[in-house]
């Protein structure tokens, strides 16, 4: 299983990020933006592909490794996706996401 990154610039990619840089949440301009849903997209090896069930089950065991149960991890999952793209959306914060990453 690895991780998927994209190029360029990404706070996800520093290994000091600065917390207080952010912008409070009271000023983000995004909608919908609040650093607590995130979506963790993964790779699996494509020969053999791996069935959906162990798609998700690794799903959790990813989430529950900064966790610390399987029980939490399950909990705090809230979609799945096993053929548009290999991966699941968390409600955790945002230095959890970074633990994520590395």
């Amino acid at each position: 299983t690895r991780f998927k990154t994209s190029g360029g610039y990404s706070p996800l990619n520093d290994p000091s990020p600065n917390w207080s840089n952010r912008p409070p949440k009271e000023t983000i301009l995004l909608d919908g933006c609040d650093y607590e849903h995130w979506l963790i997209v993964m790779e699996f090896n494509s020969d053999p592909k791996p069935s959906e069930e162990e798609m998700i089950d690794s799903y959790v065991k990813t989430l529950a490794s900064v966790l610390g149960s399987e029980e939490e991890a399950k909990k705090k999952i809230y979609s799945v996706c096993t053929t548009t793209y290999t991966g699941f959306g968390a409600l955790i914060s945002e230095e959890l996401s970074y633990k994520l990453k590395g």
